[in-house]
């Protein structure tokens, strides 16, 4: 009798993505998708610079307020078993088709739904281990209506307090993705998407360098090189895509992001990854972007996430101008 194949659920390359599974079932995992001839590819290379940076974006939305909360109040919601707690988020294309994975050069991506995968990833002391009793209170914080947690006047009274039921739900993550300008995805053709909010965990070994992987790619340090000063020229609908990275630049500078050279920036750069996942440094860029070209206020327009938005921000208001 033929042995069965054995394979890999999309929540277990999810926890790949994540860096949260065990060594040894990592290497297994790797094993099997190797074995059946779709070998593992990094969570950026399968779903392209668009959909990372919209996770990017989500996910410093979601440090903004809710992150912090929970916190400030993992030792009362998880009964001080674990000291901390970090947020990490994914976009993928809403398939349970490995190959829908990838992206198909020639026709887009072969699958139009959007699945938003928030994870809260807690840290494990070594003489414990993530149960389910401990993921389901905490996901009970994102639960509105009263569950099997009512029954415990700690947790009912806290969660009433926080109500970070209503600062993450599906119209919160929907309002947001709205503003999101969408590379490499047709948003004429976008049907929407489903959101999932879930509890991981890793190692405390392991914890603080996760958290700092889940924030994105480090790209500030790969950035930097000028030595000479840069020569601010005036921008036009012609030489922007040459001159606005000298923009950028000349702004960071003046924030205290010193030495960028706008010859090494990518059009995918995002620009909070730009700012060090400094989410002030990031507003004040790109406030001052957009007043560099006597722009208050946008108006309906999606938010400017990374160099190639910011380049095509100052075409079409300059080319606007030029037609009044």
């Amino acid at each position: 009798m033929k042995k069965p194949v054995e394979t890999v659920s999309n929540s277990e390359i999810y926890e790949l993505d994540r860096g949260t599974a065990s060594p040894r079932e990592k290497a297994r995992r790797l094993k099997i998708l190797t074995d059946n001839g779709t070998p593992y590819q990094s969570y950026a290379k399968r779903v392209g610079p668009g959909l990372e940076g919209i996770s990017i974006e989500l996910k410093r939305l979601i440090d903004r307020k809710i992150t912090p909360a929970l916190q400030e109040n993992i030792g009362a919601i998880l009964d001080k078993r674990f000291p901390e707690v970090y947020c990490d988020v994914r976009v993928y294309p809403n398939s349970q088709d490995e190959e829908i994975f990838s992206i198909d050069e020639e026709n887009g991506w072969n699958d139009d739904n959007l699945h938003v995968l928030v994870n809260f990833v807690v840290s494990i002391p070594e003489d414990d281990s993530l149960d389910s009793m401990a993921r389901a209170t905490l996901l009970s914080f994102f639960q509105k209506a009263d569950d099997w947690t009512a029954s415990d006047p700690k947790i009912s009274k806290l969660k009433k307090k926080l109500k970070l039921y209503d600062l993450l739900n599906i119209d919160v993550i929907s309002e947001a993705m709205g503003n999101l300008p969408f590379n490499d995805f047709d948003v004429a053709e976008y049907p929407g998407f489903n959101l999932e909010i879930d509890c991981d965990g890793v190692i405390e070994t392991k914890f603080s360098k996760l958290k700092v992987a889940a924030l994105g790619p480090e790209i500030l340090s790969k950035r930097i090189g000028l030595k000479t000063p840069l020569e601010l020229k005036t921008v036009t609908p012609k030489n922007a895509k040459k001159e606005v990275p000298v923009v950028i630049a000349k702004l960071l500078d003046a924030l205290g992001v010193p030495n960028i050279d706008p010859s090494k920036l990518k059009k995918t750069d995002n620009l909070y990854a730009l700012c060090g996942y400094q989410d002030k440094t990031c507003l004040s860029l790109t406030k001052s972007f957009t007043m560099h070209f006597d722009v208050l206020t946008i108006i309906g327009a999606k938010e400017i996430i990374s160099l190639e938005n910011a380049v095509d921000f100052a075409i079409e208001t300059l080319e606007m101008r030029e037609d009044d």
